[in-house]
């Protein structure tokens, strides 16, 4: 079969929650014998390449104007509206002259709900299968942003969906946010490696310096909807208890400087640091003493899962997207939302934890995440792309 992905990323020069779907699904179905093609923006000169995708993964990099260099810079705030505009006039244009080239069966999967979807016109619609994948609450996330512009951003995803030969939500929490829109949809969520979380990490450099602290290691983006405020200020209420040293290990891409002046503000500037991204994340869950998991968004969370898998207590908000996989006291700690003095009572917990009890939780939590692996994802992906294809 012939699957095409559409990304609104610089793919595989960025790396992200949909950026990880794609790299790890992709390289499923080509192992499984399928063509798979990706569209994805043209990075432009001196990017860095974040991920080393499949070899046998057709890369279409597609040129969106001003989305690099001055451009870039200045498309922001309402005008990113016109960027926008570029990617899906851009991706539209080289997407119909690609799948005239590509024999069928064909499955079109986009990404997201709002800019992607817009590439697929009329008279494509008739000839391919067109799957809207929902990676999270995109209509309310843009929404936020420009307020004016809700009514436009929501009847955008609806449209999406109308489309849609069928509509794939990211978790159960997705799911119902799809069906509160009045949509039915599939639930094709995230996945982990299963045997690489099994293997022995060395402890990371970053560590040694930290040996005789509790690490409390958090991953992902630095961006305010992660929680980092948060865990900053119950950093910095467990450092005045008396005993443990207590230091925030934050694992991933982003502006630090607002955080690191927070920390500052707190009196912890030395138990924070964030380190940037990695490719493997695997040795700082693995050798830290409490994960914490305080994503706002939607869906099934990746790193969550990859938490879970790691035999260290987890330490999460009490959400939807936590909720479907955690069980307080049972597989990990849930803390109700922007509590911090309950994050803190809950760090401290997890990390001093009697070994017996540490073990069961852990032990369940593994067994989630282990469900969860790619080969089911991706089994579920076929099955579903079979069934639309006949």
């Amino acid at each position: 079969m012939n699957i095409i992905f559409l990304l609104n990323s610089t793919f595989p020069y960025y790396s992200g929650g949909r950026e990880n779907w794609l790299f790890h699904v992709s390289k499923k179905l080509i192992y499984h014998d399928h063509t798979v093609y990706a569209m994805t923006i043209n990075p432009g000169k001196h990017a860095a390449k974040h991920y080393d995708p499949d070899p046998g993964l057709k890369l279409v990099q597609v040129f969106v104007p001003f989305y690099n260099g001055i451009g870039g810079k200045v498309l922001r705030g309402p005008l990113r509206l016109l960027k926008s505009a570029c990617v899906f006039l851009s991706f539209r244009v080289n997407l119909a002259r690609m799948e005239r080239q590509i024999c069928d069966p064909k499955v079109i999967i986009t990404l997201d709900t709002i800019v992607t979807p817009l590439a697929i016109n009329s008279e494509l619609r008739r000839r391919v299968v067109y799957v809207c994948a929902n990676k999270g609450p995109h209509a309310e996330v843009m929404a936020n942003r420009l307020k004016i512009l809700r009514p436009l951003f929501f009847k955008l995803e609806q449209r999406a969906y109308e489309l849609a030969d069928e509509v794939w939500a990211n978790g159960y929490d997705m799911e119902a946010y799809i069906d509160q829109q009045g949509y039915a949809s599939i639930m094709v969520g995230n996945g982990i490696d299963s045997r690489s979380w099994d293997d022995e990490c060395p402890i990371p450099p970053e560590f040694g310096s930290l040996m005789n602290r509790k690490k409390i290691t958090c991953i992902g983006t630095v961006l305010p909807i992660k929680g980092v405020s948060e865990a900053i200020q119950a950093i910095a209420k467990l450092s005045l208890t008396e005993g443990d040293v207590w230091d925030l290990v934050w694992v991933g891409k982003g502006d630090r400087s607002t955080y690191l002046e927070k920390a500052r503000t707190n009196g912890v500037l030395e138990h924070v640091h964030f380190i940037g991204a990695r490719k493997d994340v695997r040795p700082y869950a693995k050798h830290a003493d409490v994960l914490l998991c305080l994503s706002g968004g939607g869906g099934i969370s990746m790193a969550a899962l990859e938490c879970m898998a790691s035999s260290v207590p987890v330490v999460a908000w009490d959400t939807p997207v936590y909720r479907q996989i955690i069980r307080d006291g049972v597989s990990g700690f849930l803390v109700p939302y922007n509590d911090v003095d309950g994050l803190a009572s809950s760090i401290k917990r997890a990390a001093n934890l009697p070994e017996a009890q540490k073990e069961t939780i852990t032990k369940n939590a593994k067994e989630v995440a282990f469900s969860h692996d790619w080969e089911g994802v991706v089994s579920k992906i076929e099955s579903r792309l079979v069934d639309l294809s006949k």
